[in-house]
C-alpha cells in the first residue's frame, strides 16, 4: 500500500512534495530525511484500529545501527546523528485486511488510500516546502 500512495502523492505534483516508494526503511534514507522540511512514513497495517491518523514520531536512541531495515524513530534519529537534523515526522497506518499477494485492494484498503491522500495533501499545504 505504501508505494502505491507514493506514487498517487507523485502523481498530485505537490509543490516541494517528494514521494519515495521503499519496501523497508534502509539507512541510505537518513539523508533524504535529515534534508526534508516534514517526514511522512506511510504503510499497510492489519492490525490498525479505528480512523487513519497522522501519529507524530519521535527519534528514539541514538540512531542506533541497523543491519537491513529500521522503524521511522530509529531512522530520525539515524538523520540527527549524520546529519544533524531530524525534520518533523509522522506515520500514517492504512488499515487493509490482509498483506497478502493478489488482484486489487480490499474495500477498507481502498478507503484507506483515499483517506491517506487527503491527509497527505491538506498536510502538504503546510509543509509542502523544501528546506533550503
Amino acid at each position: 500500500m505504501g508505494p502505491r500512495v507514493a506514487a498517487a502523492v507523485g502523481a498530485m505534483n505537490l509543490p516541494g512534495v517528494q514521494a519515495l516508494a521503499q519496501h523497508q526503511l534502509v539507512p541510505e534514507l537518513a539523508e533524504p530525511v535529515a534534508n526534508a522540511a516534514a517526514v511522512i512514513f506511510v504503510d499497510a497495517d492489519v492490525n490498525a484500529q479505528g480512523e487513519i491518523a497522522l501519529r507524530e514520531v519521535m527519534a528514539r536512541g541514538e540512531g542506533e545501527v541497523f543491519a537491513h531495515a529500521a522503524d521511522p524513530s530509529s531512522l530520525l534519529a539515524l538523520a540527527g546523528q549524520l546529519f544533524g537534523r531530524q525534520p518533523p515526522a509522522w506515520t500514517l497506518s492504512i488499515p487493509v485486511a490482509d498483506l497478502g499477494f493478489g488482484e486489487g485492494v480490499s474495500p477498507r484498503a481502498e478507503a484507506g488510500f483515499q483517506v491517506a491522500l487527503e491527509l497527505i495533501r491538506a498536510h502538504a499545504r503546510q509543509f509542502g516546502h523544501s528546506r533550503d
